[in-house]
């Protein structure tokens, strides 16, 4: 039996969640660094093609479950593990946030949250397993929500427009939430920037200047989907034009 234990307290809550896309990618490049660089048997190394091959195509089927699966028992098997249901269990968790960008003021510690799946045998102590049982969440702390009521008003008072300038603005609000959320690594993204520019947009549609004209090169604008109302973005160029020789 599992017992769950947490590092740090979050008011927020924590979920556990199946494996997706971005893990099983992360875990393979992993698990082939493990596999080139660990001194193995034939057998060992059997093996593990074996439950490599057999997480690819798991992750291919977009089976990610099993694919995490595969990959786990493959480390277990490099590393001399034994393969236990508890093991087993662990190695197809991950932990999440309610929400991954947090306030200054908030009582936390580090940058990260550590949730431990704890075995009443012991098993996670050993180095291979540490990954299977050790979830650590990322955070990101940074003052924003001040930021957002901001924009978040200006959005709700314009109103939508036609056109990808509103959208475009619309999709900093989005990518912030996404953020939260931890359905993206806020890491990625300069969120003040972002705001920064949507903000930069609203500003000329009040007054009724096109926010784009003076832009140039590769930017990123925005459209809301008609199939399912979601704000897409798209990489739009412009080039700049070019000045004539004289003669």
């Amino acid at each position: 039996m599992l017992r769950f234990l947490r590092s740090i307290v979050f008011v927020w809550g924590l979920v556990l969640y199946a494996q997706d896309a971005g893990m099983v990618l992360c875990t393979s490049v992993t698990y082939n660094t493990q596999k080139a660089t660990l001194p193995l048997s034939d057998e060992q190394r059997q093996k593990a093609d074996q439950l490599g091959r057999d997480a690819q195509q798991a992750s291919q089927a977009r089976k990610y479950g099993e694919a995490m699966r595969d990959y786990y028992q493959g480390l277990a098997v490099m590393r001399n593990v034994p393969w236990t249901p508890a093991f087993e269990v662990a190695s197809s968790l991950q932990g999440r946030l309610d929400h991954a960008i947090i306030e200054p003021g908030k009582q936390v510690t580090g940058k990260q949250v550590t949730v431990t799946l704890s075995p009443s045998d012991g098993e996670a102590s050993a180095g291979a397993a540490r990954a299977a049982f050790v979830k650590a969440l990322p955070v990101h702390i940074e003052a924003l929500s001040d930021a957002v009521a901001r924009l978040r008003n200006r959005l709700a008072k314009a109103g939508r427009k036609n056109g990808s300038a509103f959208p475009t603005a619309e999709y900093a609000l989005a990518l912030y939430e996404r953020a939260d959320a931890d359905d993206v690594n806020p890491a990625r993204y300069n969120l003040r920037d972002e705001f920064a520019a949507a903000n930069a947009i609203l500003d000329a549609l009040d007054e009724g200047r096109d926010p784009f004209a003076a832009r140039r090169g590769d930017f990123r604008k925005a459209y809301r989907s008609a199939v399912d109302n979601t704000l897409q973005p798209y990489g739009h160029r412009r080039r700049v034009p070019r000045i004539p020789e004289c003669a």
